[in-house]
């Protein structure tokens, strides 16, 4: 049976207790990338394209109202979903940030049972949304703007109707790469197709680039 790559989960918080809490509550069953402010969370963001982030609200500099326009913002990362943290606790605090498009809202302090839920239903959520557009986009080839989505192994050249079927093919292999051709992947995070094409260039088509 194949083994599931954990999900990366960035958190941003700037308290460093409760970024070693949420590292120990978490830890064993995802990937953890970690920000102390809103200029790292904005940078780690752009660098891990992690499936969930966790974001605090008060932080000096940049809060988290503002870190998360600031991802809506970028094609890159406007559609990770993120959950607040925080110790705002009131239900006009969680309405505010909802409205600015947070997925979900966990008070502080923190309950461990609630936190594992919330993520743990988040990412599954997010891994069926992933699988049911890998699989439109594999199956759509009459697109006028998009060419015929495949996914190969790089090195052996087998085609795959799936990403991870293809990526696991390819780390089978111990040769090299040796040319590298036309190759579509499903990239890190929901909604986007990322077209790499053999002279090096490359293409974003997002799902809304695809609808109708």
């Amino acid at each position: 049976m194949k083994s599931q790559a954990k999900s990366k989960i960035l958190i941003v918080d700037d308290d460093r207790a409760n970024l070693m809490y949420l590292d120990n509550l978490l830890s064993e069953e995802s990937t953890l990338h970690m920000a102390k402010n809103g200029a790292q969370a904005l940078k780690r963001a752009d660098e891990h394209m992690p499936d969930l982030i966790l974001l605090d609200i008060v932080m000096p500099e940049m809060n988290g109202y503002e870190v998360l326009s600031e991802l809506k913002k970028s094609e890159r990362t406007r559609n990770i979903p993120v959950i607040f943290i925080s110790g705002l606790n009131t239900y006009d605090d969680e309405m505010k940030g909802l409205e600015l498009g947070a997925d979900d809202y966990i008070f502080k302090p923190f309950n461990d049972a609630i936190v594992r839920l919330r993520v743990r239903n988040r990412l599954n959520i997010i891994n069926q949304m992933r699988l049911i557009f890998e699989m439109e986009i594999a199956g759509q080839s009459g697109l006028a703007n998009m060419p015929l989505v495949f996914f190969k192994c790089r090195k052996c050249k087998r085609e795959f109707n799936n990403f991870q079927d293809a990526k696991n093919c390819e780390m089978s292999h111990l040769q090299p790469v040796s040319v590298r051709i036309v190759q579509y992947t499903i990239r890190d995070w929901l909604y986007q197709v990322e077209v790499l094409f053999d002279d090096g260039s490359t293409k974003l088509y997002n799902a809304e680039d695809m609808s109708g």
